[in-house]
């Protein structure tokens, strides 16, 4: 029997290290940063304490915050400064600095956003969809503009809508017609979810169906 060197134990991790550093040194260099926080991840699950691992992730972090905030994308800086020891750099001065920028980012972009939806519901509105209108009517903020005056024009008229296709199932139902009146009473319910009086009739009608069904 051959019993094992020590050195084919430890040859392995060994080489594996080397590789790893000399890598991570390189795509530092090369500013290859992710590169460097993936690999420098990986030397530490097996050295802790190595200083130039460790080196190299919190510079990585740092550089790679750096290029995410010149490039706008300020939550991903602020994830990627949020991981860097405090014991290499105390970074809540500028994480603080990138969440108010943050925050001015996200007000502008919901003003965007309001914009966009405001002028889609009015388009929406002028086609007659008024369903699809409000829809987009209340993903805007209350105080947007004539947001509020919109959403109670949109709301009137699904409101009348609904109106005019409850008369007409009470009118299919007087006839006896209790698919058509079933038929006209979901469509009311589509325009007025609310409507207590097509929900009560609709289960009228299925009631009198049912009970036609077992007499023939």
């Amino acid at each position: 029997i051959t019993l094992p060197t020590l050195y084919s134990f430890i040859s392995q991790p060994i080489e594996n290290y080397k590789k790893n550093i000399i890598n991570s040194r390189k795509y530092y260099n090369q500013k290859r940063y992710k590169d460097v926080i993936s690999l420098a991840y990986k030397i530490l699950e097996e050295n802790k304490k190595d200083k130039e691992a460790t080196f190299l992730l919190n510079s990585s972090l740092i550089k790679l915050a750096e290029i995410e905030k010149q490039e706008y994308r300020y939550q991903k800086a602020i994830n990627h400064l949020s991981k860097v020891s405090p014991s290499f750099r105390n970074t809540e001065s500028q994480i603080k600095e990138l969440e108010e920028l943050l925050s001015v980012q996200q007000r502008y972009d919901r003003i965007i956003d309001n914009a966009k939806l405001f002028e889609k519901g009015k388009k929406l509105f002028q086609q007659k969809k008024y369903k699809e209108a409000l829809e987009q009517f209340l993903q805007i903020e209350p105080n947007y503009k004539d947001v509020q005056l919109f959403i109670g024009k949109t709301r009137k008229k699904l409101n009348s809508l609904a109106e005019i296709h409850y008369k007409k199932g009470v009118k299919f139902f007087i006839e006896e017609n209790l698919k058509m009146a079933i038929k006209e009473w979901e469509l009311t319910l589509k325009y007025n979810p609310d409507h207590q009086s097509a929900l009560d009739y609709i289960e009228k009608a299925h009631k009198l169906m049912r009970k036609i069904k077992t007499i023939d």
